[in-house]
């Protein structure tokens, strides 16, 4: 069931076993996991169906250091990010969740271990499965071309699959509308967690929308999926009961921020008769529905003895 919070009364409270708050790729997949159960899940997305400028608006932020736009980067309606994803797919390397004394605050708190099991889950929930990141031999039958391995030991051959690309909230959106325990409450921006006086447990979640009403909901259970920038801004503004804001009490929450950082044109590479080359080394290729190219990354030996951070190289034919 989709409502949309501004057509409810003012002051209406929703009760549900689990709240999500986030109606992007992460809140959609979590609902879809728990459809038709006996759970009742409210899924609290700040934007609509579609896009709204006076919604995208919201992101409007600044920024200190290297230029980042917030509203360009987001998109806040059903679906979320995905909305705008180019697609690209490559899981994250073991030496990526290390501490590594010449990164500083590296280290996770569990290793790409805890990962590995669902990547091929993720794999088909993005529409690129089976995932084929590092399996040469099956690419080489796939094109019918010989695939050179790098010969330095600086450098291995990955491929990064690209989804078609999933956009969450159109390609998902029929299963939870038709799901009888699921409500999706649009165009809801969630503004304050409301916390126990000792900030152990959430009592509910209050919700706004953009034509002045409010509204609340009310769970046993509460899921932050907002992302990396509205997960923290929630968190820091609902700061009436921890005065740094919830779950900071080691002011750590909004730093770390992660984004893909896109180099493009940095180098070149003089090749005498590119024809002898695989084409899957410059450009995307299709194979069995899938597509993919290769890609060239750093070996943990390489980082290690150099003191690099991890970074992924593609190709592409200039002119």
């Amino acid at each position: 069931m989709f409502t949309d919070a501004r057509d409810l009364p003012d002051g209406t409270t929703i009760d549900a076993d689990l709240a999500i708050i986030g109606g992007g790729a992460a809140g959609i997949t979590l609902a879809r996991s728990l459809a038709n159960t006996r759970i009742h899940v409210c899924v609290i997305e700040a934007g609509g169906l579609t896009a709204d400028p006076a919604v995208q608006s919201l992101y409007q932020g600044d920024s200190t250091g290297i230029p980042y736009s917030t509203v360009a980067t987001r998109l806040r309606f059903f679906g979320g990010s995905s909305n705008h994803w180019g697609g690209y797919c490559r899981p994250l390397d073991p030496i990526d969740f290390e501490a590594r004394d010449w990164v500083p605050h590296s280290g996770w708190p569990f290793g790409i271990e805890e990962l590995a099991p669902w990547y091929e889950p993720a794999s088909r929930i993005v529409e690129i499965a089976p995932g084929r990141f590092d399996d040469r031999d099956y690419w080489q039958q796939a094109t019918g071309e010989v695939l050179p391995a790098p010969a330095s030991g600086r450098l291995r051959l990955q491929f990064v699959h690209f989804s078609p690309p999933t956009r969450f909230g159109s390609r998902y959106g029929g299963e939870l509308k038709d799901a009888n325990n699921i409500e999706l409450l649009l165009n809801a921006n969630v503004t304050r967690i409301a916390a126990a006086e000792n900030g152990s447990r959430v009592d509910e979640v209050e919700v706004r929308t953009l034509t002045g009403k409010r509204h609340s909901v009310e769970a046993r259970r509460y899921v932050l999926a907002a992302g990396g920038l509205e997960n923290p801004r929630i968190l820091l503004l609902s700061n009436d009961v921890a005065e740094a804001g919830l779950g900071n009490d080691n002011d750590l929450v909004g730093r770390f921020f992660m984004e893909h950082v896109h180099v493009s044109g940095f180098g070149e590479v003089v090749v005498a008769d590119p024809g002898q080359l695989p084409k899957i080394l410059y450009r995307r290729v299709e194979a069995e529905g899938r597509s993919a190219q290769a890609a060239f990354n750093p070996t943990a030996a390489f980082l290690r003895r150099e003191r690099l951070l991890n970074a992924t190289f593609m190709v592409g034919m200039a002119g």
